[in-house]
């Protein structure tokens, strides 16, 4: 599977073709989509006197997207994975997703894990089969070709 936070592409390795991609719809969304308001303010009284603050927060709403998009992934792939789907799975994605992904899957899934710490999610998919090493269609041919 190769992510990112806009989506998820789920491979078959041999022969190797798109199964399956999950979108986030979150995931291209902009500030301006994700958030309902500007940062509120409150009111604090210290001593007599009033103060009026910020409230601009710590969280990033596309963070919260990735992460929200990252545990509906680990639930497929728990899920997939207890309907004997795969027995090995290659998650290619950038640190940070890998990261997120990391916390949400299961033991038993993270057991069959490879990871890949890469940002090929924008790859076509023979610019993938090749970063990936996996052979060509075209090769596989011409190899059975010459049996």
């Amino acid at each position: 599977m190769v992510f990112n936070r806009a989506d998820a592409k789920i491979f078959n390795r041999q022969p190797f073709q798109l199964i399956e991609t999950i979108p986030n719809e979150l995931g291209r969304a902009k500030n301006k989509e994700m958030t309902s308001d500007k940062p509120g303010s409150s009111r604090t009284r210290i001593g007599g006197a009033s103060t009026t603050y910020s409230l601009t927060g710590e969280k990033d709403p596309h963070e919260d997207a990735a992460i929200q998009f990252c545990r509906q992934l680990a639930e497929h792939l728990n899920k997939s994975h207890l309907k004997h789907q795969f027995d090995k799975l290659l998650l290619v994605a950038e640190p940070k997703m890998k990261g997120h992904l990391h916390r949400e899957l299961g033991k038993d899934v993270l057991a069959t894990v490879e990871w890949l710490e890469k940002d090929f999610a924008h790859l076509s998919e023979a610019e993938l089969r090749d970063r990936l090493g996996l052979p060509s269609e075209r090769a596989g041919v011409a190899n059975a070709k010459r049996s």
